[in-house]
Parts: structure tokens; C-alpha cells; sequence
């Protein structure tokens, strides 16, 4: 076996390391009293606001309130969940040394991004889950045609690309887990304004427009 191929071997294994990590904390995470509250606080918070403006005009006739606003709501669990996660949970291990501790071992941070991505990317599974099965239940007509349910998953899926390296960046980039809400919250707030998740780009003006495509939360 040449020195390539051993190398690509112990980058697998690692991965492999990593996902199963990842895997165990996602399931901790889940099985935690405080973060099933967490999702519950986010599921109630949402839902009451959609009950609640249920009947406002939208301006667009046959479509009314929660078929507008629930992909907005997601599109903004996307946006700030992996980013604002994954950047705090990098900062925080940066700082109290876990991160230099896998840089010391072979391919450790191959195995130590492997299992952020997969832990960050399954707890926004909860999220939704929680907020989209009773939304179907409450509303009518959220849900034209059966196959929405496709463009829902590549949409969730384009949105994990787009946003959860940007998270990994401010993680990495930031010197410390209280800067993170300076240079990873405010920035990402003011993108997620600009970039069609909570009402059309177009309706922006035209320097905006293309400031807000060039980043990828559009």
C-alpha cells in the first residue's frame, strides 16, 4: 500500500470517528431535558404567531397567512441554526482547548469537522419536524401539490450547504465565543434581511439586490 492510499485510509477512518461522534451527541442532544424544551419553546412561539395572524392579508390572492410565512420561518431556523450553532460550538471548543487536542492526533480535524457537520445538521431535523407536523394539522392548504415535499427536502438540504460552512468560518475566524454575537448574529442578521428569506429581494432596492446575491443565504 503506498503512502496515498494509507493516508486516504486513516482520513476515512477518521471521518468515520467523527460521524459516529457526532451521531452520539446528536442523540444526548435529543435525549436532554433542556434542549426537548428548547424545541417545544421554538414550536410553540412559532405556531401561536401563525394561529394568531391566521386571517391577515397577504395580497395575494388564495394564499393566505401560514402558506406565506411558514417558509420564511424555516428558511430563518436554516439561517441562524447552522450558522449561529456551529460557530459558537467552534469558538467555545477552541477556547477551552478541545480543538487544539484533535489538531494534536493524525486527521483529528477531519474527524472533528465530520462530526460537526452531522451533529449541527441533525438537530435542525427536531426543529422541524416540530414545527412542521402540527402545522399541517392546524392550517389547510399548505401544501398544493404532493410533490412540494421535494422541493421542501432540496431546499433544506441547498440551505445546510449554503449556510453551515459560513458558521464553521465565524467559528474558526473569531478570537473568542463573546465576539461571536458581533461578528457572526449581527452580520447574519443583516444578510438574512437582505436575501429574500422573509419577503421578496426584489422588492429591495437594486444595490441591495446584488449585494444580497452575492452571499450565499440567498
Amino acid at each position: 500500500m503506498n503512502s496515498s492510499s494509507t493516508q486516504m485510509s486513516f482520513k476515512v477512518h477518521a471521518m468515520r470517528l467523527g460521524l459516529r461522534r457526532g451521531l452520539m451527541e446528536f442523540v444526548q442532544s435529543i435525549r436532554s431535558t433542556q434542549d426537548q424544551w428548547f424545541y417545544l419553546f421554538t414550536a410553540v412561539l412559532t405556531l401561536g404567531y401563525l394561529w394568531i395572524r391566521r386571517d391577515a392579508d397577504t395580497g395575494v390572492p388564495g394564499l393566505d397567512f401560514p402558506s406565506v410565512a411558514l417558509p420564511s420561518v424555516l428558511g430563518a431556523l436554516i439561517a441562524f441554526g447552522v450558522v449561529i450553532g456551529p460557530a459558537y460550538a467552534l469558538a467555545m471548543e477552541k477556547e477551552d482547548g478541545t480543538l487544539l487536542r484533535h489538531r494534536a492526533i493524525p486527521h483529528g480535524l477531519v474527524g472533528y469537522f465530520s462530526g460537526q457537520m452531522l451533529l449541527q445538521s441533525l438537530s435542525l431535523v427536531p426543529q422541524l419536524i416540530v414545527i412542521l407536523v402540527p402545522s399541517f394539522l392546524l392550517f389547510e392548504g399548505l401544501m398544493a401539490h404532493p410533490s412540494g415535499w421535494f422541493t421542501v427536502l432540496w431546499v433544506i438540504v441547498l440551505g445546510l450547504l449554503a449556510a453551515l460552512p459560513i458558521g464553521m468560518i465565524i467559528g474558526a475566524l473569531v478570537p473568542g465565543v463573546q465576539k461571536v454575537g458581533m461578528w457572526g448574529m449581527l452580520p447574519i442578521m443583516v444578510l438574512a434581511g437582505i436575501s429574500g428569506i422573509f419577503y421578496p429581494v426584489q422588492q429591495l432596492w437594486g444595490w441591495v439586490q446584488i449585494v444580497a446575491q452575492m452571499f450565499p443565504l440567498y
